[in-house]
């Protein structure tokens, strides 16, 4: 971790005098990464072709046991903290989400980046996109994958016995830009204490892979923040129990569920999202 951490600074400093790299317009190849939000000159959107990629300062470290493959695998890559000193972003641009081929997206805000260094991921033991391996399940890693040298849950952030977890999307596709207060912030609760504290803590960190709200999260799962605030609010019981078994309650339900999830947790992520309610549209 210190090796990855004294790389990372060294990395910094020549990403700090690069120059921001140009956008194409439109995809050159499966390979490429597009990238969405506030850039300077009033750009949206853009894509940065591999070949640029694999040209940028990166670093190589091994993971002795990566959480997809299961397996130790050496990763070459760029951390994400220096993409913004790559881009032309917008002043105030904090947050970055990764976006994967089936709409899963994994949030980045600053101080989880600065705990865990994720890496975009370019080579996987030595091998472009095209070489790289299945996970078990047989879904395919490539183009990008977003991992760490190492992950080490902040004990400081577990809640209802639920710790902080690992982000490590596959099949990332985009990277969108925002700042935290126009997307990720407007999910914070504004006086949550205890257990509803604990259900937000939870509901950024895992619900928010697969559910939106506006421009923040995944659209995996199709249903959006304020149904399942909605829905937390007005069926307490079956709320929790969708989450940790959601075949249990709907047959065709594509949420794998958190069995692991104890009565604490489930509890306090009814009373975040029902709270959330309360604070988006009011006493229902």
């Amino acid at each position: 971790m210190k090796a990855l951490r004294l790389a990372c600074f060294l990395l910094a400093g020549l990403v700090a005098s690069a120059q921001p790299l140009e956008l194409l317009s439109e995809r050159s190849s499966d390979g490429d990464l597009e990238v969405v939000g506030g850039f300077s000159g009033g750009r949206t959107n853009g894509f940065i072709p591999r070949a640029q990629l694999m040209n940028l300062p990166s670093v190589t470290v091994t993971n002795r046991n990566d959480l997809e493959v299961h397996r130790p695998l050496v990763y070459t890559g760029i951390p994400l903290d220096d993409l913004f000193g790559l881009l032309p972003l917008a002043p105030g641009i904090d947050l970055v989400t990764a976006v994967c081929r089936d709409k899963y997206a994994a949030v980045y805000p600053k101080d989880y980046r600065q705990r865990h260094q994720p890496l975009l991921v370019l080579k996987l033991d030595g091998k472009d996109y095209a070489d790289w391996p299945s996970t078990p399940s047989g879904a395919r890693m490539a183009p990008f994958y977003i991992s760490y040298g190492k992950f080490v849950a902040d004990p400081k952030l577990t809640a209802a016995d639920v710790e902080e977890e690992a982000r490590i999307p596959f099949a990332v596709v985009t990277l969108r830009f925002d700042r935290f207060a126009d997307t990720l912030g407007r999910l914070q609760l504004t006086n949550a204490t205890g257990a509803t504290r604990d259900g937000e803590t939870i509901a950024l960190g895992q619900c928010l892979a697969c559910h939106f709200s506006g421009a923040s999260g995944g659209r995996l799962s199709g249903k959006p923040w304020l149904v399942l605030a909605a829905w937390a609010k007005a069926e307490p019981d079956l709320f929790q129990k969708y989450v940790r078994n959601p075949r249990q309650v709907e047959p065709t339900s594509r949420m794998p569920g958190f069995p692991n999830y104890q009565a604490p947790a489930l509890s306090s992520l009814q009373k975040y999202f029902s709270a959330y309610l309360v604070q988006s549209v009011g006493e229902p």
